[in-house]
């Protein structure tokens, strides 16, 4: 079996961490957001029938000023889980 050196082995761009490091804390904040709403009695995020209200929620939200970019992401979440299906 031929050694492997430190060389060989290739090295993950420091970028390429700093975007993975910046998708898990979003994550972190939009789970959070999640579990927030969830607890105040908000459903139906996987409902199909509920597809043109979650995107109509997702326009307003980008009317807002200032702009929550974690409901934002939510509602973008929950139209590409529904088209997923």
């Amino acid at each position: 079996m031929p050694k492997i050196t430190s060389t060989d082995i290739p090295t993950v761009p420091a970028e390429v961490l700093a975007l993975k490091r910046l998708v898990d804390r979003f994550a972190v904040a939009m789970k959070a957001k999640l579990l927030e709403k969830y607890y105040e009695g908000r459903r139906g995020w996987d409902k199909p029938e509920l597809r043109d209200s979650i995107r109509e929620a997702l326009v307003e939200q980008t009317r807002k000023n200032p702009i929550d970019p974690v409901d934002v992401a939510n509602l973008a979440a929950f139209l590409w889980n529904l088209e997923e299906e």
